[in-house]
């Protein structure tokens, strides 16, 4: 989809004119482009071009003159570039004059780039209505502009009743509570307390992981709204908001960084795992269908906010039991950990600080892996229950893809038996004998029972 195709969803009381609407199907991620550039900073991006492959060359030869520890450093260079250290900067450029073939490389693109820049003019990729446009939307505080959660539609919403839609869910005293704003000094404190205890039995526990992000900031929370739902008149914005909260650099964030690190090989060891829809696409390639075969997807509700803290560890816990792979770090350690960052979900939204009392906080880096395995957990002993099971049974996250073979009575008493096996856990559900949507494509079967991605044009 180019930037000019995406849908713009007008919520808000504010008219919007041809000329926004315009500017706003460019998307949010669109970059003016005028018809000149900063000289300086055009420099500055050629002498960082040139460190980096200055830097490149000066380790690859350090390793290869050091064959008795390139591979130890490799392993360490690339140990210590995971996301739960913070990175070191450093000033050091390696000087002209190591390869010929490179200094003539650098001198070569460096002066053609220079040399360019002072003849060309660069024709704007937008019009000065359009800038002006741009200006004036960035300049009204009295409406929000977010993109809708599972789409690239473009929304604008009453700044007031985005307020009142978020309003709405924090004041759920089931999921959260306000908290004073001394409760963020009282997290690093209590994470302290947890990597000193696990030290006193796993002296290298430091090593891990740097304990803190370099620049600690407190977590912000906002919604992407829900505009793929039914429209209802009785929600704010008319459609309820997906709750994230933003935690890059938050107290917690390299320790989740760390589990994340920790969890992903076992989510993705999960027999129904779905990476994307190319992985589906794959493992549906094959599949065998009838007439009567039933396509089902199923959604849960929520699933972020309803897994009860205990049965989210404990989930994973379980797998890490069950294959403790390479793991330089006990289970029950690791069960620490993620009590810390659950149990410290702080968080800020217009000046006021708020705790997450259950579930975990989608924006927090170990939340997929986290939610895919107590759902990996919930499907294996529902599915080890029921005495009726799908033919296909895939997951990505919180969306599930079936194949039903049986009949259309006992899948529905297969969905209500699903939907009331966890009291949190609720499942929505599209059942088709030709058609349903999931993820970014539509699956379709065909009078040949073959299925069909229609989004992409692809016969599977």
């Amino acid at each position: 989809m180019s930037e000019t195709e995406l849908i713009v969803l007008n919520l808000s009381s504010r008219p919007m004119s041809e000329t926004e609407l315009i500017v706003l199907g460019k998307g949010l991620g669109f970059c003016p482009r005028y018809n000149s550039h900063d000289k300086v900073r055009l420099a500055e991006e050629v002498f960082h071009f040139s460190r980096r492959l200055r830097l490149k060359e000066y380790f690859n030869d350090l390793y290869k003159n050091d064959n008795n520890e390139s591979d130890d450093n490799n392993q360490k260079e690339e140990y210590q570039n995971l996301p739960f250290y913070n990175k070191t900067s450093s000033t050091f450029t390696p000087p002209s004059g190591r390869d010929i073939y490179l200094d003539f490389y650098i001198e070569a693109i460096s002066n053609e780039i220079m040399h360019s820049s002072k003849q060309k003019r660069f024709r704007p990729n937008i019009s000065k209505q359009e800038l002006q446009s741009l200006k004036d939307l960035s300049r009204d505080t009295n409406i929000i502009i977010k993109k809708a959660d599972k789409s690239n539609t473009i929304v604008i919403m009453d700044k007031q009743k985005y307020i009142d839609e978020v309003n709405r869910q924090l004041n759920d005293e089931r999921y959260y509570k306000k908290v004073e704003k001394e409760q963020h000094n009282l997290t690093k404190l209590k994470i302290e307390e947890c990597v000193n205890e696990i030290q006193e039995n796993n002296v290298s526990i430091t090593k891990q992981f740097d304990m803190f992000p370099s620049t600690i900031r407190t977590p912000q929370f906002y919604i992407l709204p829900k505009t793929h739902k039914s429209y209802d008149e009785k929600l704010p914005l008319g459609y309820p908001g997906r709750p994230i909260v933003s935690a890059c650099s938050s107290s917690t964030e390299n320790i989740a960084k760390y589990l994340d690190f920790i969890l992903n090989p076992y989510m993705q060891s999960l027999p129904s795992y779905i990476k994307d829809t190319t992985d589906f696409i794959n493992k549906v390639r094959n599949l065998k269908l009838n007439k009567d075969t039933y396509l089902v997807t199923l959604d849960v509700s929520s699933l972020y906010t309803n897994i009860p803290h205990n049965e989210g560890i404990e989930s994973c816990i379980y797998f890490l039991q069950k294959d403790k792979g390479n793991n330089n770090i006990k289970a029950n350690d690791i069960r620490k950990l993620l009590n810390i960052v659950l149990h410290n979900n702080c968080f800020e939204f217009n000046d006021q600080s708020y705790l997450q009392t259950m579930g975990t906080a989608m924006g927090s880096p170990m939340a997929p892996s986290y939610a895919s395995l107590f759902m990996g957990r919930l499907e294996e002993q529902f599915l080890n229950f029921t005495y009726v099971k799908p033919d296909v049974w895939l997951r990505f996250l919180d969306d599930i893809f079936m194949i039903w073979n049986d009949s259309l009575e006992t899948l529905n008493f297969f969905i209500d038996s699903l939907n009331s096996f966890h009291p949190n856990i609720k499942f929505t559900y599209n059942i088709s004998k030709s058609s349903v949507p999931f993820l970014d494509v539509s699956v379709s079967k065909d009078e040949q029972e073959k299925l069909f991605i229609a989004n992409l044009m692809t016969e599977v």
